[in-house]
């Protein structure tokens, strides 16, 4: 794996990470 796709691999799981208590507030109105 290279270095590039290793750096957009973090960004993704960042961007997921601060995605999800947003998703967590979401599914406790359903």
């Amino acid at each position: 794996m290279d270095r590039e796709s290793v750096q957009s691999l973090k960004m993704e799981f960042l961007e997921i990470k601060n995605a999800y208590p947003q998703t967590k507030r979401i599914f406790r109105i359903f």
